[in-house]
């Protein structure tokens, strides 16, 4: 057994989380076309487009509250049990949409509370693997991979439901989060370095062998010791402590960690630009192809091809030129469509969308999302995973993660709230130019990880003062 062939172990953990991730996608995917059938006349429910946002919401909600539940999970019972966690969270979501044809609405968002709690917890326990079963060469395609299937996922949800009966796919859609949790059963390793974390140090090693398809555990004993290092070095201080400096730099000659605030800002910043694009966009591609669902399939088409972009890309420039290219391309789109629509005064005030001329807001749009996904959607999961000290990370992804849901959560109140009592113009522009503050300061600050281990960036940042 050698590196060059084929690697069981590394490729089926890999695959059990890309399905996972995929589980994830379709239940993100699924309030476009389980609203378009629940509208019916038929159902009970009697939803309309108001409770279709709070469902939004409460996937939004539940991920947050599922970010914080997953530090716990992780850091006490491991990697896979948190896997297992979220897939039985969507199977009991799949279950109770199967019958909320006639239950309330306060059932449905229930369940899709329930939904955002497994994709909560899938999100911080995910970010978490990737960076601790890749290697340096890898672990930009495993984790642009990852969201490849996430969105495949909300695309393939979108297309089913524009070419199918959605009742027949809601049925059937149980069966994907139940072989999620089959394989992790029988495929996934867990991580060696939670394994080394709760101190079993031979199974750390040999778990480490496997995923490097190596035939002794002599032959990975370097990147061990990397790892021990990277673990032991932050031991010295306490957990809380070190997790706030990681947020927080305590000390103004360390410069360095305020990198680690780069995450969060960016997340919360670009989302406002998200929520206020992806409304307006869905709204305008409804109406020019005259069919609701097929917005949501064109634009998530959309993500799946310039995530495909990225994984070409990533191992070849790296994060940050792709993280830089994607903040200032989707911020000056932004910009453009703020300016346009601020122009026209009868859009302001109707808050109606252009009649004739819709080629340069649908260009510019579809520009955007292609932009935000080259970069942005793909590379923040990596970059949170690699630049967290050991002793911290579980808890800063968590509180990351969390922190981007909740401000999902809110903006998309906001921004509902604004369209109604104000004006489109008013709820786009004002989110879309919030959407491009603050961006430019993660170019200087964040770090370049492409090719380097976790201590080598770590090392970087100052949190580990010592030379290996």
């Amino acid at each position: 057994m050698d590196s060059s062939s084929f690697n069981r172990h590394f490729f089926g953990s890999v695959a059990s989380l890309n399905l996972g991730a995929l589980c994830v996608g379709l239940a993100i995917g699924w309030p476009g076309p389980g609203f378009a059938y629940l509208y019916g006349d038929e159902h009970d429910t009697r939803l309309d487009y108001i409770d279709e946002t709070w469902v939004e919401s409460a996937i939004n909600a539940g991920a947050s509250l599922g970010s914080i539940a997953s530090i716990f999970v992780t850091d006490a019972y491991g990697r896979r049990p948190a896997f297992m966690l979220s897939g039985c969270l969507q199977i009991a979501f799949w279950i109770g949409l199967c019958v909320s044809g006639h239950i309330n609405r306060i059932w449905i968002a229930s369940s899709a509370f329930v939904a955002g709690l497994g994709v909560g917890v899938y999100a911080v326990a995910a970010v978490l693997y990737v960076a601790e079963i890749s290697s340096t060469e890898n672990r930009g395609l495993v984790g642009g991979a990852i969201m490849l299937s996430g969105y495949l996922g909300v695309f393939l949800m979108n297309l089913l439901g524009y070419l199918v009966d959605v009742a027949i796919v809601l049925d059937l859609m149980v069966a994907a989060p139940l072989i999620f949790c089959a394989s992790v059963c029988c495929l996934m390793l867990e991580s060696p370095f939670y394994l080394f974390q709760t101190g079993m140090v031979l199974e750390a090693k040999i778990t480490l062998k496997n995923l490097r398809n190596r035939r002794s555990v002599l032959e990975i004993e370097p990147e061990y010791e990397s790892m021990v290092v990277f673990f032991n070095s932050s031991l010295a201080k306490p957990t809380g402590r070190l997790l706030l400096e990681s947020l927080c730099p305590l000390r103004e000659e360390l410069r360095s960690p305020l990198a680690l605030l780069v995450v969060p800002l960016l997340c919360v910043s670009q989302m406002l630009g998200v929520v206020a694009v992806s409304s307006y966009a869905l709204l305008l591609l409804e109406q020019v192809l005259e069919q609701p669902q097929a917005g949501k399939v064109v634009a998530s088409f959309v993500d799946v091809l310039s995530i495909v972009l990225c994984l070409l890309a990533i191992q070849r420039f790296g994060r940050k030129p792709l993280l830089t290219f994607s903040i200032v391309g989707s911020g000056l789109c932004c910009l453009v469509l703020s300016v346009y629509y601020l122009a026209s005064e009868e859009r302001c005030l109707t808050n109606a969308l252009p009649k004739e001329n819709k080629i340069l807001p649908i260009s510019v749009m579809c520009l955007y999302y292609a932009i935000y996904s080259l970069g942005l959607t793909p590379v923040l999961p990596i970059v949170t995973g690699e630049i967290f000290p050991s002793q911290a990370k579980s808890a800063a992804v968590g509180i990351c993660t969390s922190l981007v849901y909740l401000v999902a959560f809110c903006m998309q109140r906001s921004y509902e709230a604004l369209n109604q009592r104000a004006s489109s113009c008013l709820a786009f522009a004002s989110f879309s130019l919030l959407g491009s503050i603050g961006l430019p300061f993660a170019v200087t600050l964040l770090p370049e990880t492409k090719g380097k281990s976790l201590l080598q960036i770590q090392n970087e940042l100052g949190n580990i003062m010592m030379n290996y």
